[in-house]
């Protein structure tokens, strides 16, 4: 581990989504809805090998909970879509053998990726009135992993 690719991360991981929100909350509408994108690896629980994709995606699930009770007086709320291995250009550009994806496809109880379509879907529904009464919560979209490797 690199102080770079550690500054790296913890940018894209945590710092970007802080700082977008601290720019665009004064923007929000009272009564509207955040939805942060945390993503599953070892937030919670130890993955060997993913200490600082734990530690940044760990962070914004700690600001979760505070951000969702400061904004409740203005009705916002506030809420998580944590996606699992989610079939993307990704492990095309980091050069992931179609094999080793269907492997670790096989590691999901679903037996597969999930799409962008349905991390989307997700998305939608927490940002919609359909959810308007939910703040605070993270949803998981990643076909059971997490019942598997308990995280």
């Amino acid at each position: 581990m690199t102080e770079e690719l550690f500054d790296e991360s913890v940018d894209v991981n945590f710092k970007g989504q802080y700082f977008t929100l601290q720019k665009a909350l004064p923007l929000l509408v009272d009564g509207g809805a955040i939805v942060l994108t945390v993503g599953m690896v070892g937030a919670d629980r130890g993955v060997p090998g993913a200490t600082l994709a734990a530690a940044t995606r760990g962070a914004l699930l700690a600001l979760l909970p505070t951000l969702a009770l400061e904004v409740a007086p203005r009705r916002i709320r506030v809420n998580a879509v944590s996606p699992g291995s989610t079939a993307t250009p990704l492990y095309d550009k980091l050069g992931v053998p179609a094999e080793a994806r269907e492997a670790m496809g096989a590691g999901i109880p679903f037996q597969r990726f999930a799409t962008s379509e349905e991390v989307a879907e997700a998305v939608a529904f927490l940002a919609s009135d359909a959810a308007g009464y939910v703040t605070g919560q993270e949803i998981a979209v990643a076909g059971g992993l997490g019942l598997s490797l308990g995280i």
